[in-house]
């Protein structure tokens, strides 16, 4: 039996602020940085395209390094992102793949962001990605203010 996370953010900006955000290589650091208090990252590089790849890599409070690759198989913006997601925990010293869907829907000017996980083997892999994913949020919703207010004046 295979686990999914689903989670869902209402951002105040339409679909293409909030789509551009989270794929702006700018602000990587910033968004990354914000998953889990103490990380910091030390490498991100990103190329959103179909067959782009997208790489973070971390380092936790102890020092070692994690790293995040993903393969894009669906950039169409500013609606869905579908990548593939290799991530690397030095903490475990193993590798776990899953797949990641991302919807950007339209409601009346804000955003609904859907996000779909699939692939984890346990209901604890399931929840240890679920914990990173709202730091990572709060991370894109100081982004997304930022460029909504910048437009404002």
């Amino acid at each position: 039996m295979t686990h999914e996370m689903r989670m869902e953010r209402l951002f105040d900006a339409p679909p293409e602020v909030v789509f551009d955000a989270y794929v702006d290589p700018a602000v990587q650091q910033e968004m990354w940085g914000s998953m889990m208090p103490g990380t910091r990252v030390l490498e991100s590089e990103i190329d959103p395209h179909e067959g782009g790849t997208w790489t973070v890599e971390f380092a936790p409070v102890d020092g070692k390094s994690d790293r995040l690759t993903s393969v894009f198989s669906v950039v169409d913006r500013p609606h869905r992102l579908v990548f593939q997601q290799s991530y690397f925990a030095a903490a475990w010293g193993q590798t776990k793949e899953t797949e990641t869907t991302l919807t950007f829907e339209d409601q009346d000017g804000k955003t609904l962001l859907k996000i779909l996980m699939t692939g984890f083997d346990s209901a604890q892999e399931q929840e240890g990605a679920a914990a990173g994913w709202p730091g990572l949020l709060d991370g894109l919703q100081k982004i997304v203010e930022s460029r909504v207010e910048g437009n404002a004046r």
